[in-house]
Parts: C-alpha cells; sequence; structure tokens
C-alpha cells in the first residue's frame, strides 16, 4: 500500500503520468542506484530529484566505473 501512496506523491508532486509514478516508487521501494529511461521529460522533469538517467548517460557512468 506505501508503494501506491508514494507513486501517488509522484503523480502530484512532478505532474507525472500514473505507471510512471509506479515505476518510479517501485524503484526507491528496491533501492536501485539508477532509474534507466528514454522518456526525456520524465528525465527532465525529475533531474536532480530521483537518479533518472537516459541510456547513453549511465553508459558514460558505467563505463568510467569499469576503469
Amino acid at each position: 500500500m506505501k508503494l501506491y501512496l508514494d507513486a501517488e506523491r509522484l503523480v502530484n508532486q512532478f505532474k507525472i503520468k500514473n505507471l510512471d509514478a509506479l515505476h518510479l516508487a517501485t524503484s526507491q521501494y528496491a533501492k536501485v542506484d539508477f532509474f534507466i529511461s528514454c522518456d526525456y521529460n520524465l528525465i527532465k522533469k525529475l533531474k536532480g530529484e530521483l537518479n533518472v538517467i537516459s541510456p547513453g548517460k549511465f553508459f558514460e557512468k558505467y563505463e568510467k566505473c569499469k576503469r
């Protein structure tokens, strides 16, 4: 139930779609390091709030960690 409340908070706070909010709330619950998305509007809305990044940016970070 908390997951749905967190998703609802994300919808209200960031004005995002319900399904996007549920995916994000689930990723927060799972304590993932990154939420990778090709939805650049979503990335822009959440910049600085959650670790939502594009696949390209993730790949850059991943490559730097491997070195």
